[in-house]
């Protein structure tokens, strides 16, 4: 039921959505007054949602630090949280996102020696389709372009961020003591979602290193005169996703999950 509330919520997440409701109203409504306030308001929403100076600076407070390659610390496991593809049944192709990252980040680590062995956690993110695993689809994809996937398993169940974390804990604790484990994880998925993955199992009673992938701002950007005033229509499809792992954040913290 979590899982089913939390997708319905996403559609709710989108500022585009929120001005075109209001937009909605103020034609609908007889009341001048009521269409000029409303106009207002989805006229402000539009402009301060569409801004790059404010959307990055609310990312770039949200976001963990990116740690150069260099100060990463070996590992025995690095958890690969999914995400990142789409399965095309009809045509039998998996499709990737820009979530990728996180496996071609990932793959790296594991060949320069700096992780001992790789999960890759995630199963369906299909409300319908719960007989998908994400895991499975990566690691049959691993194989059919010739990576080794020998160091490589799955966790092929969880539909959330708190279920990738307790699934894959309980595998790690089937070979590994908790105490052997502690710093010696690393989380790897979109600095965006971070925030959220670490707490989870911190959480657990592990201590996890974190390796983000794919940001979607530099911390210490500078920013060009146009980014300060120009709308970018691409921030409120953007926010949709910044906004979810807020409220997500939130609620996992009511519910006793971080």
């Amino acid at each position: 039921m979590f899982f089913i509330i939390s997708k319905i919520l996403d559609y709710t997440l989108s500022p585009l959505l929120w001005s075109i409701i209001l937009l909605l109203w103020a034609w609908i409504t007889k009341n001048e007054k009521h269409k000029r306030i409303v106009r207002i308001f989805a006229f402000s929403i539009l402009i301060i949602f569409s801004n790059t100076w404010i959307y990055n600076s609310v990312l770039n407070a949200w976001t963990m630090d990116i740690l150069p390659k260099n100060k990463v610390k070996k590992a025995k496991v690095g958890v690969v949280l999914g995400g990142m593809s789409i399965y095309d049944p009809k045509n039998e192709r998996v499709h990737f996102n820009q979530n990728v990252d996180r496996l071609l980040q990932a793959i790296p680590l594991l060949k320069n020696g700096t992780l001992e062995a790789v999960i890759v956690s995630g199963g369906s993110g299909y409300l319908r389709y719960d007989e998908f695993s994400e895991a499975q689809i990566i690691l049959d994809y691993l194989i059919e372009i010739g990576v080794d996937t020998t160091d490589i398993t799955g966790e092929f169940t969880s539909r959330t961020t708190y279920e990738n974390a307790v699934n894959t804990v309980d595998i790690l604790l089937k070979k590994y003591s908790l105490e052997e484990l502690q710093n010696n994880v690393i989380i790897i998925t979109s600095a965006i979602h971070m925030r959220r993955a670490v707490a989870c199992f911190n959480k657990l009673g592990l201590k996890v290193a974190h390796y983000s992938t794919n940001p979607e701002s530099e911390k210490d950007k500078q920013f060009h005169w146009e980014e300060y005033f120009v709308p970018n229509a691409s921030h409120l499809g953007a926010w949709g996703n910044l906004l979810h792992e807020i409220v997500g954040y939130s609620i996992y913290f009511i519910r006793g999950y971080i």
